[in-house]
Parts: structure tokens; C-alpha cells; sequence
């Protein structure tokens, strides 16, 4: 009997996206493109079956044409820990973000945006959730992160870039907030 791992599967059966936006033209506004999302993006990494979302990881995700993921994210000593509920999917959210910038070197016109919520209860902090944001991951990274942004600007403007977004928990003074009117427009 043979086994194959499940990113061998997905290699074998899905097609590769990792140029979705590629082709785009420049002038598109995002509100125009049909853009891929997962649900509970980070959940793949979890053993336990009820707190799973996903079977794909981060990159293999991108590779399918996600571009929009759902994070769900706990403050825990000034820094962001996936969560999904109480259970710790044993990442943080810097290693979701590695994934993308690898991603970015070979599919540098592709964007994505990630669409933080507050999950479960912040521990051990001393700074707050913005503060965060900006100290651990756009400050050291520079220019790669676009904190406020519409959804009428055009493609072009974000080749390359992660954009951050809220929805109704948490983050909404430091990020792009999306309301559920516009997320399904």
C-alpha cells in the first residue's frame, strides 16, 4: 500500500494559482475581483479535528489562488498567537506572514489580505493590539504591510503588499475595516 502525503494529493489534483492576480490589469478595483478566502485560515496545523478548518497550509493555500485569510488572533506577551477559540494552532501569526513574503519573492504582483479577528482572551500584554501591529510587524518590515486601504483602490496599488482588515472584533482603529455590506459586494 502507498501513502501520499496531502500536499502531494493537492499538487496531483488541483491546478496551480499562484498567479491569480498576476494577470490582472493594474486599473481593477479590488471590489471588482472574485477573490479566493479561507475560513479560519491558520486551523491546518491543529490535532484536534473539531478546531480544524483546513487541510492546506499557508502556502500551499497560496498556491490555490487564497488571497484572503481569516486570522483569528490572540495577544499573548506583545505578540500575536493563532487561536481558534482556546485551542493554540502552534504558530504565530509572524510565521503566516514568513509564508506570504516567500510567496511574494516568486509571485511579487500578487496581494494579499488578511483579515484579523480578536480570538479568545489576551494574556500577559503590555502594549496594545495596535501597538503590537505596528511594533512586531510593520515597523520591521517596512513597506510590505498597507494598514488602511479601500476597496475601490485599483490593483496595481498593492502588488506585492499584505493588507491588513478587520471585521466587528477588534483592530478597527488600526486597520482597514471591512463591514459584512462590503466583504460580500
Amino acid at each position: 500500500m502507498t501513502f501520499v502525503s496531502l500536499s502531494v494529493a493537492w499538487s496531483i489534483i488541483y491546478r496551480d494559482h499562484s498567479y491569480f492576480l498576476t494577470d490582472l490589469t493594474g486599473t481593477q478595483k479590488i471590489k471588482t475581483v472574485a477573490l479566493i478566502g479561507t475560513h479560519k485560515s491558520a486551523t491546518y496545523k491543529t490535532f484536534i479535528l473539531a478546531a480544524q478548518s483546513q487541510q492546506l497550509n499557508i502556502t500551499e493555500q497560496l498556491k490555490a489562488g487564497v488571497r484572503v485569510f481569516d486570522l483569528r488572533v490572540r495577544s499573548i506577551e506583545n505578540v500575536f498567537a493563532m487561536h481558534r477559540n482556546l485551542v493554540y494552532l502552534r504558530m504565530m501569526c509572524g510565521d503566516i506572514v514568513n509564508q506570504v513574503i516567500e510567496f511574494f519573492k516568486e509571485y511579487p504582483f500578487e496581494f494579499v489580505i488578511m483579515f484579523m479577528q480578536k480570538e479568545y482572551v489576551s494574556e500577559a500584554y503590555t502594549i496594545t493590539e495596535c501597538e503590537i501591529l505596528e511594533n512586531k510587524y510593520i515597523k520591521p518590515l517596512g513597506n510590505l504591510f498597507v494598514q488602511f486601504w479601500s476597496v475601490t483602490d485599483t490593483t496595481e496599488k498593492y502588488r506585492g503588499k499584505i493588507l491588513w482588515a478587520c471585521g466587528n472584533r477588534g483592530y478597527g482603529k488600526c486597520v482597514a475595516t471591512l463591514a459584512c455590506e462590503q466583504q460580500n459586494q
